[in-house]
């Protein structure tokens, strides 16, 4: 029988995308410190090569700290592809390929004693390390609830992450289950892409802000200097719950309020929480519309308003809801994702409830652990830049990794 093999290093990051890194490629700056970067996919960014095709971020200039250049050559919304040629270029620009360990997932990692506290396992062996950065997004795992009466259903009962495009689907029936991001852009793919129904089963209140005025006044604050790289830095040190963070929130709320759409004739309620305070303290985020509204409104997409007609259970032919049975060929579960941590830290006491999840990272408002300092989690804090700062996170990750290495070698 095999011994399991072992490797000491300085630092693990477990995960390859914008925060992990950038975590990286901080530490890769540091002369003669030994870290691996784990992704579980075969490259970099796995989790965005499975998403569905005509998939793209919603914020502008969604960007990695010292890029050498590299996002200037893109467009301002990054499509999936860009994105992992970015994420591809961004690695080579850092010389991160000998770091990087691809098909290598996390499956435990725990606290034990010694100088090499940290232990990592994976499929291709044991990591011993100083420090652990867990940067595998709050998007780890789907979230797949179950409807009762699958197995007798006769369609597909699909979780957005198994959807691509709406090929498959052509004049069919369907359900999108979820109002968010994937649920709205699903069903507005389903709609013009030839399916032959499309029903929206919403029951949150959910702001829906089109796009398209977003980045207007995104490009005309950009014009007058106010999204230059000495503000951005500004925006991304506020810590979540300070006077300052929330001075910053409310008044990017002002903005996006008033170009939050009501759709509650429509069937989907408009939350009493501000869109900016909801993402940031709820975790609750809006539908950045290129669509799904207009097809709302006209028809295409039919909304189903679950706070009215609660889903029952799935039938051999289609959907019971608490007013009667309905015929639809397949549906797809918009359900989200969680980051399901509590299955991969073996230590407990590292986790606790936040925007309203049970298990989520207890950190000192800047990703670090302040249970055992040695453990990091980049992304998992918020700024008022939102998803834009996950790239500083994975930097600034990076230094108080690097100060803790230092110290622990001098």
């Amino acid at each position: 029988m095999s011994e399991t093999r072992e490797e000491t290093l300085d630092a693990v990051v477990v995960g390859a995308g914008f925060a992990g890194l950038a975590t990286g490629a901080r530490l890769r700056r540091e002369r003669g410190l030994r870290f691996a970067v784990l992704e579980r996919g075969d490259g970099v960014g796995h989790f965005w090569s499975r998403t569905y095709d005509r998939i793209h971020l919603h914020s502008p200039d969604h960007d990695l700290p010292h890029d050498g250049g590299l996002r200037k050559t893109l467009p301002l919304l990054l499509k999936r592809d860009d994105l992992l040629g970015y994420f591809r270029g961004y690695a080579r620009h850092h010389q991160l390929d000998e770091h990087l360990r691809l098909g290598a997932e996390a499956t435990r990692i725990e606290h034990t004693t010694g100088e090499f506290p940290w232990r990592v396992e994976t499929p291709k062996g044991v990591l011993r390390a100083r420090c652990v950065a867990v940067a595998t997004s709050v998007n780890r795992l789907p979230r797949r609830v179950s409807l009762g009466g699958e197995a007798r259903f006769g369609g597909r009962v699909l979780h957005s992450g198994e959807y691509r495009n709406p090929t498959a689907f052509a004049g069919r029936s369907v359900l999108v289950v979820g109002s968010g991001n994937s649920g709205a852009e699903i069903a507005l793919d389903l709609a013009q892409g030839g399916a032959g129904r499309v029903s929206m089963w919403v029951r949150a209140a959910r702001h829906f802000i089109p796009l398209s005025p977003t980045l207007t006044l995104y490009r005309v604050a950009r014009a007058f200097g106010q999204m230059s790289e000495a503000k951005q830095a500004a925006s991304h040190a506020l810590t979540r719950g300070t006077p300052a963070f929330d001075r910053e929130v409310r008044k990017r709320d002002v903005v996006m309020k008033a170009l939050s759409v009501d759709l509650s004739r429509y069937g989907i309620r408009k939350p009493a929480t501000p869109p900016v305070h909801g993402m940031m303290y709820e975790h609750r985020i809006p539908v950045m519309d290129v669509g799904a509204v207009k097809a709302i409104r006209d028809g295409s997409i039919r909304v189903i308003d679950g706070n009215v007609r609660a889903i029952e259970e799935l039938t051999a032919d289609g959907v019971r809801f608490t007013d009667g049975e309905e015929r639809f060929d397949d549906v797809i579960l918009a359900t989200g994702y969680e980051p399901g941590l509590e299955r991969l830290l073996a230590d407990a006491e590292l986790m606790g409830p936040a925007y309203g999840c049970a298990h989520w990272p207890l950190t000192d408002g800047r990703c670090r652990s302040p249970v055992l300092p040695t453990m990091f989690f980049p992304g998992f804090d918020v700024t008022p830049l939102g998803g834009v700062s996950l790239g500083r996170w994975g930097w600034e990750v990076g230094d108080r990794i690097a100060e803790v290495v230092r110290g622990a070698q001098a």
